[in-house]
């Protein structure tokens, strides 16, 4: 069974089950916690109940302005995207969004802020 960002597997030495769990960070390194349990069932639901708990407190604190917003996603998409994918994104977002928007507080912005970033700089 594939679920991102858990993995369960039995330890050849011990015989014990093992889970792991890992949650990027904003510009950051992962959060990775390994924990063991009887069962291979046992093991993926507390995989599931300790990714879900981490996932809502892990995080670090949530950027302020939409640059500091867009240099997260780039660096957690890093590890996850094509690096032409990666380029194409950090191209697109630099040449339309940050220079008209970028220095805004996240929380402001509106839907009519948008459409003034769709022309180039």
């Amino acid at each position: 069974m594939k679920t991102p960002g858990r993995s369960v597997w039995q330890n050849s030495k011990t015989g014990k089950w093992m889970y792991q769990v890992r949650i990027p960070q904003y510009g950051g390194k992962p959060i990775v916690k390994m924990r063991t349990a009887p069962t291979e069932a046992e093991a993926w639901e507390l995989a599931h109940e300790l990714y879900t708990k981490i996932k809502k407190t892990g995080f670090s604190q949530n950027p302020v302005r939409l640059r500091e917003l867009i240099q997260n996603y780039l660096s957690v998409k890093h590890s996850y995207l094509r690096p032409s994918t990666l380029a194409n994104n950090k191209y697109l977002l630099e040449h339309y969004v940050l220079g008209k928007l970028g220095d805004r507080i996240v929380a402001n912005l509106r839907t009519a802020d948008l459409p003034i970033s769709l022309q180039p700089i």
